[in-house]
This record gives structure tokens, sequence and C-alpha cells, in this order.
């Protein structure tokens, strides 16, 4: 995963760069949660991943579906709740 700027012209953000998931073929979703400390992404593994915006760092990784993780969303105000959706169909509300 890496960010842009969106000032005045769009630029990568060198030094942001989030790495350690799979997405071979899939749409794989990316979101942040509500306090902006960690960004979360689905993987074509079935695993959720969740890394530390600051550092960049995988903090963690864990084992959500059987097929792959497309869709990934945190509760608007709670970051400690978190959906996820399977490409099979699966939809599951973490706490």
């Amino acid at each position: 995963i890496v960010v842009y700027a969106s000032t005045d012209r769009f630029r990568q953000n060198r030094k942001k760069s989030f790495r350690g998931h799979n997405n071979a073929g899939q749409a794989i979703d990316v979101d942040i949660s509500p306090d902006g400390q960690f960004v979360v992404s689905g993987d074509s593994g079935g695993y959720v991943c969740f890394w530390d915006w600051k550092t960049c760092k995988m903090w963690h990784k864990i084992k959500a579906d059987e097929g792959p993780v497309v869709r990934v969303a945190w509760h608007p105000q709670e970051s400690s709740k978190l959906v996820t959706a399977g490409l099979e169909g699966t939809i599951k509300y973490w706490d």
C-alpha cells in the first residue's frame, strides 16, 4: 500500500509504504481507523492486516476467512470494532 499527497499535485509519499499483505488478482480494500492510528487491509489469503500509521510497521495479522477478504471497514466511532467481507459473501463483525 502506498500513500499519495493530494495538495497541489498528486505525489507519492515515499516514506509511507505498508507491506506484508497479498493482493494477487483481487481488488482489496483499505481503511484507516477513526482515530487515525491504524491502517487495515484485507488479503487474498483470507487475512486482515493491521499497520501502525506512524511507523508503517505491521501491528497484527489475523485469519478472517477461507477465501480473499476484499472489504474492511472500521466502525465510525469505535476503533475496536471492524467489519470484514470475503469474496464468497461472508460478512463478519469483529469486536
